[in-house]
């Protein structure tokens, strides 16, 4: 059994220089984390009140749906939605101030990866376990997106958490030998499968991975308790999800990834090669456009933490396995995010959860040239050497954060959206069905039955071909016959869009209107649209593009509704 590197991080951390200089690396990695986290407070995303919806239908009784009765898993985290419907019995189900309190949440667990992931740059590093778990902290942190997802409102801080804590106990189980196998590694790994789907890749590499070490009798046939307790977790998982739903992967893959397999692994590739090298004309053209829409980043944000978590990975001495199985992890996640096909928000988000992992490894790689120097000047050089790796000034250039706390570029729970939300569920009937793209913040204030032009929340829509934005559902949205439809687009007329339409449409009812997603433009085309629908309001600002335009159905019979003038 190898315990070097227990007992020299326990003998240089029960000394009372040691305890003191842990406490203050701690309070000031942790005030460094605040600091970013409040400077990025109004980055939020219309999604998380997609799974907000779920949460509170389950929390009402009507189970964990989109529209009561209809069984679609259109929530990416079991976990978050969980978390969620619990949190609303706290602070109540007002849209505002639910997403304030999943931030305070978010952040909680943020600072949570921030500890398991100095913990693993501590088990690494041995020999230097208080400079090299600072390190590791400090370039987590100052990565930028990092603490900018921690209060983004997504499920992103809490697997960041449970990925650098799985690799913690992992590195410290094998270190111990399994004389007796622990059931930490194997319980994080069923919390990984139950709040993301790459969960469930890293929980079946846990399970292979402990299966291979007894078929190589370097572990005993006890440990394939772990193993039975992880593989049952994860069954259990799917079994629900069948039961319920009647598919064994979530909605959101299928609406995500109706395109072909090589079409999605490449615009994976790109999204990656992105991260490492911050250009984005040279791949805008392969990769999913709105995935690339914050344009060229200053500084390449990954290349130096990749490179350096490479360098920490493969150096030689001491820990060697562990930095190898730590860079395995950060390998999969990667690997994962490739054959997801990415993603379109910013801030490189599918990335992050393998960030506490290659901030470790980056710490590893720094103290080792940081032995051969003074104390004083090691810390220094040290600090200076994690920030050229994390490169914070990345993020803070790629968002532009102004006065308010309002990230440029990002999809924000912005006015018009509340304002839209609300106008529906003013002047809408309770008991009309509606069509909309954004399926997040206007759906769960107006309170209506929804259809999904993302298809993230109908199974039709999910299969139709073309990516997410870039589906056209236009004859299944008019088969269903909603009461309303809600489109994106601009509120200014814009006689340059005007000009892509046939002449004898230009002057034509919304023929001038710009909208901001393919079903949109689709759904202007429609003869059967134009015929059966009339604009009746349009709720947002005439200088952004983030405006709501409302229809109403008119077509004549026993069903026809009152179309409402806009209130504006």
């Amino acid at each position: 059994m190898d315990h070097s590197f227990r007992i020299a991080r326990h003998l240089a951390s029960r000394t009372h220089t040691g305890r003191h200089a842990k406490r203050i690396g701690v309070a000031t990695v942790s005030l460094l984390a605040l600091l970013f986290a409040w400077t990025y407070r109004g980055f939020s995303f219309d999604d998380a009140f997609i799974t907000f919806r779920y949460a509170k239908n389950l929390a009402e009784g009507a189970g964990p749906v989109f529209n009561p009765g209809e069984r679609v898993e259109g929530f990416s985290s079991s976990v978050w939605m969980l978390v969620s419907a619990l949190l609303m019995t706290v602070v109540g189900k007002d849209a505002l101030s639910l997403i304030a309190a999943i931030k305070v949440v978010g952040l909680l667990f943020g600072l949570l990866a921030v500890l398991g992931c100095w913990r693993l740059a501590e088990d690494l590093v041995p020999e230097r376990p208080s400079l090299a778990g600072f390190l590791g902290a400090l370039v987590l942190v100052t990565t930028g997106y990092f603490p900018i997802w921690a209060v983004g409102g997504l499920e992103t801080p809490l697997f960041c958490a449970e990925i650098a804590w799985f690799a913690v106990f992992l590195v410290e189980e094998r270190a111990t030998g399994r004389a007796k196998p622990s059931f930490r590694p194997a319980l994080l790994a069923i919390a990984l499968a139950w709040t993301r789907p790459e969960g469930a890749l890293l929980a079946a590499l846990f399970c292979c991975h402990l299966l291979l070490d007894v078929a190589r009798r370097r572990a005993s046939w006890r440990t394939l308790g772990p193993a039975l307790a992880c593989a049952c977790g994860v069954a259990l998982l799917f079994g629900l999800r069948w039961a319920y739903y009647g598919e064994l992967l979530p909605n959101t893959y299928y609406a995500k990834s109706s395109q072909a397999r090589l079409s999605s692994a490449m615009s994976g590739f790109f999204y990656v090669f992105k991260w490492l090298t911050g250009l984005d004309a040279a791949v805008h053209r392969w990769s999913i456009p709105v995935s690339s829409a914050m344009g060229d980043i200053p500084y390449p944000p990954g290349a130096a933490l990749f490179g350096a978590a490479l360098l920490g990975a493969v150096r030689p001495g001491g820990r060697r396995s562990a930095r190898l199985l730590t860079g395995g992890l950060a390998l999969a996640l990667i690997c994962a995010t490739v054959v997801e096909g990415g993603d379109w928000m910013p801030g490189f988000r599918f990335l992050v959860p393998a960030f506490p992992l290659l901030a470790a490894l980056s710490a590893a790689a720094l103290c080792g040239p940081l032995e051969r120097l003074r104390p004083g000047v090691r810390l220094l050089v040290g600090i200076s050497a994690a920030l050229v790796i994390g490169a914070p000034w990345a993020a803070l250039l790629q968002f532009r954060i102004d006065r308010a706390g309002t990230a440029r570029g990002a999809e924000l729970i912005s006015s018009q959206y509340v304002r839209a939300g609300s106008w529906l569920k003013t002047h809408v009937p309770a008991d009309s069905v509606l069509a909309i793209g954004e399926a997040g913040i206007v759906p769960y204030i107006s309170e209506h039955r929804y259809i999904d032009l993302f298809g993230l929340n109908d199974k039709v829509v999910a299969r139709m071909p073309g990516y997410w934005f870039y589906k056209k559902p236009t004859d299944y949205v008019l088969s269903r016959d909603p009461d309303y439809i809600v489109l994106a687009g601009d509120m200014a007329p814009d006689p340059g869009w005007a000009a892509r339409f046939p002449p004898h449409l230009r002057e034509q009812f919304m023929s001038h209107r710009r909208f901001l997603y393919p079903h949109g433009d689709a759904l202007a085309r429609s003869a059967a649209f134009r015929e059966r629908y009339r604009e009746i309001a349009a709720v947002g600002r005439p200088s952004s593009a983030d405006n709501f335009v409302i229809f109403c159905r008119i077509n004549e019979g026993p069903t026809t509704r009152t179309c409402r003038r806009p209130l504006l």
